[in-house]
């Protein structure tokens, strides 16, 4: 039995594209009203459960650990007391991260939470597994216009940069990428429904 707490509307809504896209502008839009708090990059999930036999695992101290751990787990902004608080009764990683989110919109005095992490677009059937009642927003920019933006941010350690194929030619990478993670999206956001996925 989950913790009284845990509401099964958090996380509420993910922000997915292709980076470059515009995904922090409508991150900051839908940060701007009065019951969303959207959380703005944190990639965690997936990585999480990377090596887990099953997508919603029982809740393990080690789970709990490598959460708390992962790189841009901060930007919630939550205390490790909070953290700990929001595993107390959660039976399961799903449960785990829905008190995170609700902690989380609460600490910005809002009911609801999100989060924006454009390539968690790559990842709709793991984050619908866990969150069945979430909504997705995919935002598609024209590829040339990410593709522009890309150049100038990417490099060998971030983006498309970090593949082989970038030092050769770096617009034929962009595209690729753009193309890669767009495609992956909007095939598993079908899937989803109308009233669960949204292109914009």
């Amino acid at each position: 039995m989950s913790s009284p707490e845990h509401t099964p509307s958090n996380p509420f809504v993910f922000v997915v594209g292709c980076p470059r896209s515009g995904t922090t502008l409508l991150q900051r839009m839908l940060d701007s009203h009065p019951q969303l708090a959207v959380a703005n990059d944190t990639h965690f999930i997936p990585r999480v459960l990377k090596h887990e036999r099953q997508p919603d695992p029982p809740l393990t101290e080690a789970l709990v650990e490598r959460t708390r751990t992962y790189r841009r787990f901060y930007r919630l902004g939550l205390s490790d007391e909070e953290v700990r608080a929001a595993a107390a009764g959660a039976p399961t990683y799903r449960a785990f991260v829905g008190n995170l989110y609700t902690r989380f919109a609460r600490r910005h005095g809002k009911p609801l939470a999100g989060e924006k992490t454009p390539d968690y677009g790559r990842h709709l059937p793991l984050l619908n597994t866990l969150f069945p009642q979430a909504r997705f927003i995919h935002i598609l920019r024209d590829g040339r216009n990410v593709a522009l933006s890309t150049l100038s941010w990417a490099s060998e350690d971030k983006g498309p940069g970090k593949w082989t194929l970038w030092r050769e030619n770096p617009v034929a990478t962009c595209a690729l990428w753009w193309r890669w993670q767009m495609e992956a999206a909007r095939r598993d956001g079908a899937l989803l429904g109308p009233d669960r996925y949204l292109e914009v």
